[in-house]
């Protein structure tokens, strides 16, 4: 516990943060972080409290949606967690961490679903959405489901008057593998440093 106590008092390698919404299955890491310690990555994790106590996450190793297998329910009753929250963890090395303040900015944009855009090959997005990538310089994006998938996608500008962008092939495929249903709406979020990888799920 000492040695433990001395890690945390040097202060964190890295900030990092997990969110979880009701209707999701599994929290999200963020993607970055798990590149940036590839090289001391093992499964499980202990997530240090207050009181000097721990509990174990288990972190799946998959670079574009890297999410938590297990420990959720966990850390939720012990920290009282809400249903919609997102959390800040820092990273001390050793598969050490525990819970820290710092917020990180995120950019969503939600799109209501039709029939025919479950059955198209690709989606027409949004204005705003498609400003978004064009401002990013963005011609292909990495879409990962709540369900674990992850599908990478090409962006097509027709640089017209409408801003007409479409995000495709096998747009109707990923639909089917994430039971997206007609009417709903969907939200696909980004963290701001890493707009080529986008998290999206039903809301």
């Amino acid at each position: 516990m000492d040695a433990i106590n001395l890690m945390i008092q040097k202060g964190p390698l890295q900030v990092f943060s997990a969110i979880k919404l009701s209707f999701q299955m599994r929290a999200e890491v963020d993607p970055l972080f798990v590149e940036k310690i590839s090289a001391d990555f093992t499964h499980n994790w202990k997530i240090f409290n207050e009181d000097g106590s721990f509990l174990v996450v288990e972190l799946n190793k998959n670079y574009y949606n890297p999410t938590l297998m297990s420990g959720w329910s966990e850390l939720k009753t012990f920290y009282n967690f809400l249903d919609n929250v997102e959390v800040t963890f820092a990273y001390y090395g050793m598969n050490i961490s525990n819970r820290c303040s710092k917020p990180n900015e995120r950019k969503c944009f939600d799109i209501r679903l039709f029939g025919n855009d479950l059955k198209r090959n690709n989606l027409q997005l949004t204005n705003d959405f498609a400003l978004f990538l064009q401002n990013n310089v963005c011609d292909s994006l990495i879409l990962c489901g709540d369900n674990g998938d992850n599908q990478s996608f090409n962006i097509f500008f027709n640089h017209d008057s409408n801003i007409t962008t479409r995000l495709g092939p096998l747009w109707n495929k990923f639909c089917g593998r994430n039971l997206f249903q007609p009417g709903g709406r969907i939200r696909f979020k980004f963290t701001i440093n890493n707009t080529y990888v986008c998290h999206v799920f039903r809301i």
